[in-house]
């Protein structure tokens, strides 16, 4: 009997099993998958609880059989070959009861939003619904190659991805964040849980990963978390989240050294009351991107604590950094005059500043040391920066 020209799926395969020969409709139903050598490895463990199958067994009936997760019903017929008995196996979807269900179920996975991927022990990919693969940027058809679910995430995401994993496999549910770039450059962000499975064929522990997108919530959370740390006016960062940072780094271990900074207006409020409010503001604001330039530095951390006060945090991990003195940053704050409704208008910057940790242990008293060293310069003169002593 020539199989290879029916037009339905078929295979030939020995009274044990073992798969013969495949036709052409068989081999586009797997798709290229790599397909194991013995067709009782995709029955339904659940329906044929038998290890020791024979197709003798089973002529003139049917096998429940389930290919990458599509539920067939394989009839099977005796045919003479001449030699060893064979059998011809030909498949149809199942389209009623528990197997239309189980179809059903599968058109809904693989045409979710959600990202949904199957994965073996080893930590291959089984399958990968059409969401997954535009995620990932993996063709359809690579799947059959074999691929390994966390090469295709980032590595900082890989770490998690393989403890999840490692956990799913042991019997617990879990969950972790991710995240991938789209080909034009933007960040998607994830929310994955994997979840234990057992194969009711193989009886083999796998787990099942549910990604969902959450890039706007993401986005809209860090914006959130960018407005509350942010001061309105100025755009550095306000009073509440310079205490945070501050208070975290008085945290670190001993051994970490650096200097805060107050830095106050000369004359401010003479400036308000003789030009408006709207004029002070004009100048904060040049002032607040004057001081933006002074933090090349990445170990400088600024805020606007209120009014006409500054601060700013030098939070070096071994020594001061000679090239960012606090003395240098006030001097260079302090000139050229302020560009206000035309007129040039000259702001003295006076400045007063704490060594740390030996100034202070915590940061109240820093703040207050500091701001003792600020109004010490105001009283000599201002247009100065002055560092805290104990004398």
């Amino acid at each position: 009997m020539d199989i290879e020209n029916v037009l339905f799926p078929a295979c030939l395969a020995n009274a044990s099993g073992l798969i013969l020969f495949v036709n052409a409709p068989f081999r586009s139903l797997v798709a290229g998958r790599t397909l194991r050598g013995n067709i009782f490895d995709y029955c339904r463990r659940d329906v044929h609880r038998a290890r020791e199958l024979s197709l003798e067994r089973f002529k003139e009936q049917r096998l429940d059989i389930v290919l990458y997760g599509i539920p067939y019903s394989a009839a099977v017929y005796a045919i003479a070959t001449g030699g060893e008995p064979a059998f011809l196996l030909s498949f149809n979807r199942r389209g009623s009861g528990r197997g239309n269900l189980e179809a059903t179920l599968t058109s809904v996975l693989q045409y979710s939003l959600d990202c949904v991927k199957l994965i073996r022990a080893d930590g291959v990919l089984e399958y990968m619904n059409h969401a997954g693969c535009s995620a990932l940027g993996v063709d359809e058809r690579q799947l059959a190659l074999g691929l390994a679910w966390t090469d295709l995430l980032p590595p900082d995401v890989r770490v998690h991805a393989q403890r999840a994993l490692a956990d799913a496999l042991n019997g617990y549910s879990v969950s972790f964040p991710g995240r991938n770039e789209r080909p034009d450059g933007t960040t998607v962000y994830w929310s994955n849980l994997v979840c234990p499975i057992d194969d009711v064929i193989t009886g083999e522990r796998k787990a099942v990963c549910i990604s969902r997108d959450i890039t706007e919530v993401a986005l809209a959370r860090e914006q959130l978390k960018l407005i509350s740390e942010t001061d309105d006016l100025t755009g550095l960062f306000n009073r509440r989240h310079f205490h945070a940072v501050a208070e975290h780094w008085f945290s670190l271990p001993q051994g970490a050294t650096g200097w805060l900074l107050l830095i106050d207006l000369d004359g401010f409020k003479a400036i308000n009351d003789r030009l408006g409010h709207l004029a002070g503001d004009d100048i904060l604001r040049v002032f607040a991107s004057r001081l933006r330039e002074q933090l090349r530095c990445p170990e400088l951390f600024a805020a606007r604590l209120g009014g006409d006060e500054f601060a700013i945090l030098h939070q070096s991990g071994d020594q001061v950094c000679r090239t960012c003195e606090p003395a240098a940053i006030v001097s260079r704050l302090s000139s050229p005059p302020f560009a206000v409704e035309g007129r040039a208008v000259h702001v003295g910057v006076s400045g007063g500043y704490v060594l740390l940790p030996e100034g202070a242990q915590t940061l109240r008293d820093a703040l207050s040391h500091a701001d003792t060293a600020l109004r010490s310069a105001k009283r000599s003169g201002k247009g100065r920066c002055l560092c805290f002593t104990a004398s």
